[in-house]
């Protein structure tokens, strides 16, 4: 049977529109769209409210500016931003892992070590 994978994204609309955007071009080029699917939840956020930044897999919170799970504090970006600067590849990484596991593909590493 094929696994489908729910991501839902929280985020701020006015700013992390274009973010959400990047996010689902590079999870559609990796994964494919047969068995992900988005639900895009973008936020109105006053001016002095913190910018919301929410990925959830199959409804578990992988990563959140505003509840940061593993002390994540800005967006996953895929391009130079001109404000959040360069990618970083661990957190793209780690978002790879978790829709990996989701749906049920060993981790090409974690493969090899079971030969």
């Amino acid at each position: 049977t094929n696994k489908k994978v729910l991501i839902e994204t929280i985020y701020c609309g006015s700013w992390f529109n274009g973010l959400i955007i990047q996010l689902q071009e590079h999870v559609f080029d990796k994964f494919g769209t047969s068995s992900i699917e988005f639900n895009n939840h973008p936020q109105k956020v006053e001016k002095d409210q913190p910018k919301p930044y929410i990925i959830k897999i199959n409804g578990e919170i992988i990563y959140s500016t505003t509840e940061p799970v593993n002390g994540e504090k800005v967006p996953i970006i895929f391009k130079d931003h001109k404000y959040f600067g360069k990618p970083n590849n661990n957190n793209i990484e780690y978002l790879d892992k978790k829709i990996n596991d989701a749906l049920g593909i060993a981790d090409s590493n974690e493969a090899c070590e079971h030969w």
